[in-house]
Order: structure tokens, then sequence, then C-alpha cells
């Protein structure tokens, strides 16, 4: 557990310290980049692009919630990954399939510019298939942190990771068990 909290200070305080650079013109990346654009607002913006990121991460409680074009723009930056809207619902879906009652709870959250980043806890009984684990039935509970940066309202680009070792660990069985 403690390697994991390591490693996520390590990624939030990269993160910021990579967007401080960013807006005092020392790129660490080549010119043009993302994560080296300049960046501007206000306080209170600030402010609803959190209200906004946290109402997102509290909508896969919802397995009814569709509408992502709410929260996302019409295409989104995934890890370094593009793809639209919609796509976030199927990557939400992979995982209500292991997990019908997953839940969310934030820990905490700063908003930086146009970032927000939040980290929290994911929970939920394994009750479907999973990575190819058979459902055992047990309750999970998993690490999670993102930075997100919002664009008129919606996100445009997430970079977000899980302790997805944790996890898979947790789902393990034992010969005794198994």
């Amino acid at each position: 557990m403690r390697s994991v909290i390591t490693l996520t200070v390590v990624l939030l305080v990269g993160a910021f310290l990579l967007a401080g650079q960013a807006a005092y013109g020392q790129c660490p990346f080549a010119s043009g980049q993302p994560a080296c654009a300049s960046h501007s607002t206000s306080a209170g913006q600030g402010e609803a692009n959190k209200k906004i990121v946290g109402e997102y991460l509290q909508s896969i409680t919802d397995p009814g919630f569709k509408d992502w074009g709410k929260y996302f723009a019409e295409n989104v930056n995934f890890n370094g990954t593009a793809m639209p809207a919609q796509s976030i619902g199927g990557i939400v879906a992979f995982f209500r399939q292991g997990f019908p009652d997953l839940k969310y709870t934030p820990m905490g959250q700063i908003a930086e510019g146009d970032r927000v980043a939040t980290w929290g806890f994911f929970e939920g009984t394994h009750a479907g298939e999973f990575q190819g684990v058979a459902p055992t039935h047990r309750r999970a509970k998993w690490f999670g942190t993102g930075i997100d940066r919002l664009e008129n309202g919606k996100v445009v680009e997430m970079w977000h990771e899980m302790d997805m070792w944790g996890l898979v660990e947790q789902l393990q069985t034992t010969k005794a068990e198994g």
C-alpha cells in the first residue's frame, strides 16, 4: 500500500510541476504539446471545473447513465489515445461488467488552471468476469487518480491511473480457496 501511495504522490507532484513549468515557459516537452500550452483560468473557473469532474466521476455509480457528452467534448484524449466521448461509457461498462455495484469515493481534488487532479477509491463486489478472472464475489477496493483538462466546461483530455495490480491481487484465489 505504501508503494501505491508513494507512486501516486509522485505522479501528482510531477503533473503539477509540469503544469507550473509550462506556465513559466519552461516546457520539458517539445513545443506544441498539450502539457506545454499556457493556460489561465479564474479561481471560479477552477471550482466549476472541479464540480464537472466530480459529477462525471459520480455518474459511474449510475448503471443507466449514458449522456457522456454532458461532461466530455465530442473527442477526448484518454491516456494519449483519441476517442469519442461515448467510448468513455465503454470503459465504465468494462469495469461494471466485473463490478456491477461499482462505487467511487473521492478523497481529494485540486484545480490549477484548466486542469483538475482527483484521487480516491473505487470499490465493488466482483460478481462478473473481469480481466479473465471468474467472479469471486469478493469485495474489492482500489485506488485511482486522474488529471483532467477542460475547455469550455467539457473534459478534453484525461490522464488516469488505477491500482490494477492491487485490484487483481484482491481477486486471486489461493489453492486452499480454489
